[in-house]
């Protein structure tokens, strides 16, 4: 599988004013993994950034902590995300990662894939995502998929999915908080999972 950027166990990248595009099945734009022994958490910047990927499960920026005992961050600003591949999520956060951003628009065309998508992480270890402006849009799929322990927290932005706004898996336990958000599309949880919604300050869906 390839990579457009790969950063290494407990390794720090800071990038600016970039295009990164890659080609292929499963080929991720932008891949932060941890690992399964304690490293020093690794840490990307993305500023003023152009992600691209074209191919089945080709993600765009995903962040994937494993069972490290620190925690792999990414902080975007002003960074634009689109996949085109089916099942290509456009930004990832797994098993206890964290995500900040402001101006981040992440949007996805193909069938199946969400613009955001989180999942895995522990009651100790809950991921994180902070989203301040920019935009989520799923031209064919879900705007975001949530399981496990997790919390997303988005504000000034627009968020849309064909197949409906959020859905939470029958292992979620997540919260899911709008502030000054327009929602478009449903909502469902499976049962099993817990999703707890916010609308504030002019939010609506």
């Amino acid at each position: 599988t390839s990579h457009g950027l790969y950063l290494s166990v407990g390794a720090k990248a800071n990038v600016l004013d970039s295009n990164i595009t890659t080609h292929g099945n499963s080929a991720i734009g932008v891949y932060v993994p941890g690992s399964s022994s304690s490293y020093s958490p690794s840490l990307l910047r993305l500023t003023d950034t152009n992600v691209t990927t074209d191919g089945v499960k080709s993600r765009g920026i995903m962040l994937r902590n494993h069972t490290d005992s620190g925690r792999v961050t990414g902080a975007l600003d002003g960074v634009n995300v689109l996949t085109k591949g089916e099942n290509a999520a456009a930004l990832v956060v797994w098993e206890g990662a964290k995500l900040t951003g402001t101006q981040v628009t992440a949007q996805t065309i193909g069938l199946n894939s969400a613009a955001l998508d989180v999942g895995g992480g522990s009651a100790a270890k809950r991921n994180t995502v902070t989203l301040n402006g920019g935009g989520l849009t799923s031209a064919q799929g879900i705007g975001i998929t949530v399981d496990g322990f997790s919390d997303i927290s988005l504000s000034n932005m627009n968020v849309s999915g064909f197949s409906g706004l959020a859905t939470a898996g029958t292992l979620a336990d997540a919260t899911l908080s709008l502030s000054q958000v327009n929602a478009y599309g449903d909502v469902s949880v499976l049962s099993g999972g817990t999703l707890a919604m916010t609308l504030d300050n002019g939010s609506y869906m």
